[in-house]
């Protein structure tokens, strides 16, 4: 019963977090670095403002503004780790886990999902399409920069599953 109540509480948070509370976030990441906010949508990725770009901008302030929501996510994900480590294994630590294994999920799925769609169609208006938009990427620039986003997502999910098989461990052993 204990484990099915944890398992409740990291996928009720983790749906909260992922489809209201990334939004939240990030258009307060883009109010506080004076960026200005079109309108929100809500797809299957969630609550998201739509960014709009000023070309007075430095081109770096606005490719952080559209990743904002990619930075979050990794944020959460360091900050559950962070609280990983504070807990003893019981229910939180539990939920702490399963919250974790769903955002990272989520994060692989909506970055191949985004790069696939950059592969088939780099003009959309999504947020992947948009940062090729900005840094005026063409033909095969735009395979370099999948490739490397693909590199950077792996490496980063090496990082986080060694971290995380080091709680799962602790968990066993118990």
């Amino acid at each position: 019963m204990k484990n099915k109540k944890s398992l409740l509480i990291g996928m009720i948070s983790a749906l909260l977090f992922i489809l209201l509370l990334n939004g939240v976030f990030q258009s307060i990441i883009i109010l506080l670095l004076n960026g200005s906010i079109e309108s929100f949508t809500f797809t299957i990725t969630g609550l998201s403002p739509v960014v709009i770009l000023k070309s007075t901008d430095n081109i770096y302030l606005n490719s952080f503004l559209l990743l904002s929501t990619m930075v979050i996510y990794m944020l959460f994900m360091e900050l559950t780790l962070v609280l990983l480590s504070k807990t003893t294994p019981n229910t939180t630590r539990y939920s702490l886990i399963f919250f974790q294994l769903l955002l990272l999920g989520y994060l692989i799925i909506i970055t191949f999902y985004g790069m696939i769609e950059l592969v088939l169609s780099p003009n959309t208006n999504s947020l992947w399409g948009r940062l090729v938009q900005l840094w005026e990427l063409e033909g095969g620039q735009i395979y370099v920069l999948v490739a490397f986003v693909l590199l950077l997502l792996f490496s980063y999910l090496q990082i986080a599953q060694k971290r995380l098989m080091h709680y799962l461990a602790i968990n066993k052993e118990v």
